[in-house]
């Protein structure tokens, strides 16, 4: 609004028709505008207004509000309905916009608790629901990451949601058979199954061969944690020791044969045999092959002994008489 206004102005001398002069009082009129309210107007819309009204403007500084938006007018220098003069410069404070908080980096890798103090320090609001996700390098319970993400400025009071770490992810395996397998078989299998071979043990076995899986600790088709150790037992073999089939084999290889399978050389006897290819060869044995004995039983042999004579007979054929020729007797005699 503009308002006229009387001045008092500067004293004038006139010369009147009969030469007279006369003085008169001459006044001046000065506009007046009266001021409006600008709070919660944006700026630029201020300014318009300002412009129409013959007055400008300055802003004196930016404030943060809760209250009014960035942009808009939160108080000014002269109050609504003051009069003021063509040109007057009106100052401003103006928002600037909410308050901003950087959500800081230390929040990742705290526990739960930390971080809602700290953020909640800040101004800001934390989420009562978390997520909850399997990491391989943030202990349990700690922040993984926030959302928004560490280091972006939000507005104060904002909300913010945390995920927190549930530890590394639990991966489970089926265990398989070991049972009957070699110690390499049984270690190949655990590695396919991302399994851990544990402690070897041995035990004699009647029932299962000497060098195979006889049990496991953990039963087969058992879910368990991946890299879980099993256990095995392999077999000895059975507490007793087999008799060997010795029928054939040379003389010299009956010591070894028998002290193999942990039994005792016992006394060795000859008998003639009429085929000469039985020469020197086992043709009978104390303990029938295959018999399960007591380890360190005394296997007694008889080996074979061919003796020709010139009528082409054995000696004992020839003389009706067995064994040995005695001592300084001639075959044939």
């Amino acid at each position: 609004t503009v308002t006229p206004q009387t001045t008092q102005g500067e004293e004038t001398t006139e010369e009147t028709t009969g030469g007279e002069e006369s003085t008169t009082e001459e006044t001046t009129t000065a506009a007046m505008i009266e001021m409006k309210d600008f709070r919660g107007m944006e700026l630029k819309d201020a300014e318009e207004i300002l412009k129409e009204m013959g007055l400008t403007y300055a802003v004196s500084s930016y404030e943060a509000s809760d209250y009014y938006k960035k942009d808009q007018i939160i108080s000014q220098s002269v109050d609504k309905g003051e009069m003021v003069e063509a040109g007057t410069q009106v100052l401003f404070v103006v928002s600037s916009g909410v308050e901003q908080v950087e959500i800081p980096q230390k929040v990742i890798g705290a526990t739960e608790e930390e971080a809602r103090s700290t953020l909640t320090g800040l101004g800001l609001t934390v989420a009562d629901a978390v997520t909850t996700e399997f990491s391989d390098t943030v202990t349990k319970g700690c922040v993984i990451r926030t959302s928004p993400e560490a280091g972006t400025e939000v507005d104060k009071g904002s909300v913010v949601s945390l995920v927190i770490s549930d530890g590394p992810e639990v991966r489970t395996t089926v265990v398989p058979s070991l049972n009957g397998l070699t110690l390499e078989e049984a270690t190949a299998r655990l590695t396919e199954n991302a399994l851990s071979l544990g402690d070897v043990s041995y035990e004699e076995s009647e029932t299962v061969e000497k060098g195979l899986v006889i049990s496991q600790s953990i039963p087969s088709t058992s879910t368990v944690e991946e890299y879980t150790s099993v256990d095995i037992v392999i077999s000895k073999g059975s507490h007793y020791s087999t008799v060997p089939d010795l029928i054939g084999q040379p003389e010299e290889l009956v010591a070894e044969l028998l002290t193999d399978e942990d039994l005792s050389v016992g006394e060795f006897s000859y008998a003639e045999v009429d085929d000469p290819s039985k020469e020197g060869l086992v043709i009978e044995q104390s303990i029938d092959p295959g018999t399960p004995v007591e380890p360190q039983t005394t296997i007694s042999v008889t080996i074979g002994y061919y003796m020709s004579t010139p009528e082409g007979g054995t000696s004992e054929q020839n003389s009706g008489t067995g064994g040995l020729p005695a001592d300084g007797e001639g075959a044939g005699e």
